[in-house]
């Protein structure tokens, strides 16, 4: 129960954090926690969403990196793979250095493998 109380408390600082460093600290540090990855790449996906400053600070923060390595820690979670395959595109989008992160990550065969 303790660790449900922890991932729920820990959903609800995800969705109240205003910056994109706070979301890949957070996805770093609690990367065992499908539930908080999930909403972490939802909330991602809203704040870079057409805004190419926020997909440039995403980039730097390491946000494509942190968004593989939740696809390659929960390969069975169906909507964490669908999540991130949705913020990978919007983090790609119009950013050739974040496509090249993306390279560089794997994220080409962390997709390959959700599939």
């Amino acid at each position: 129960e303790a660790d449900g109380l922890k991932a729920i408390l820990q959903d609800a600082t995800i969705r109240k954090a205003t910056s994109v460093e706070a979301l890949v600290a957070a996805m770093r540090n609690h990367a065992e926690i499908a539930q908080l990855q999930t909403t972490a790449c939802l909330t991602l996906v809203g704040m870079i969403s057409d805004n190419e400053a926020k997909r440039v600070q995403a980039g730097k923060a390491g946000a494509v990196e942190a968004v593989v390595v939740a696809m390659r820690t929960h390969r069975e979670g169906v909507e964490l793979q669908q999540v991130s395959c949705a913020t990978l595109v919007h983090m790609s989008t119009d950013n050739a250095d974040n496509r090249a992160k993306a390279v560089n990550a794997g994220a080409f065969e962390a997709v390959v493998a959700a599939m």
